[in-house]
């Protein structure tokens, strides 16, 4: 262990030294992952619908999308929905699929319109209340936009959980 001792003398004589060389390049490591990390904006533009008979409904959700990271991302095809039907309150699940390929790619800081449909959708997702749209890049996190109802207004997270709430115990009406 003789071969150990000149360089635990250096490190026991220049510890600051070597620490804040370490934790500088750490920190340098941290900050370029943390700019390079996937990040994407999503909000709803508009929702028509079309009768499709039979008790079904042609159902087209527009997104713009924004990839605020340094690098290319794309979408997965399918955009999952929440919703909470006005008489029964009960959850429902559905999903849209993204129609354009070339509309799933997200370059950096470039916004994109996003067409998302379902030709067979029930029913009752017209007079739904407070929606969840998921929609789901490749890399990095699922990104949300949580609605009231029709009017598409975007509600926050803690808003929007709350509002559910009220809404499963009183019913539209409150």
């Amino acid at each position: 262990m003789n071969w150990l001792a000149p360089a635990w003398a250096f490190v026991a004589s220049n510890g600051a030294t070597i620490t804040a060389l370490l934790a500088g390049s750490g920190l340098t490591g941290l900050w370029v992952l943390w700019r390079d990390r996937i990040r994407v904006s999503v909000r709803i533009i508009r929702e028509p619908f079309d009768i499709a008979g039979d008790q079904l409904v042609t159902v087209t959700a527009v997104f713009e999308a924004e990839n605020l990271g340094s690098r290319a991302t794309s979408l997965r095809p399918d955009v999952k929905v929440i919703c909470y039907g006005a008489e029964s309150r009960k959850r429902r699940v559905m999903s849209l699929r993204i129609d354009a390929l070339n509309q799933r790619t997200l370059q950096p800081c470039v916004p994109t319109e996003v067409s998302a449909s379902n030709p067979r959708m029930d029913g009752g997702y017209i007079g739904s209340w407070y929606r969840t749209y998921v929609l789901r890049p490749t890399r990095g996190f699922s990104r949300r936009v949580r609605i009231r109802h029709a009017s598409l207004e975007p509600l926050g997270i803690f808003r929007f959980y709350l509002e559910l709430a009220k809404f499963r115990v009183y019913g539209p009406t409150a």
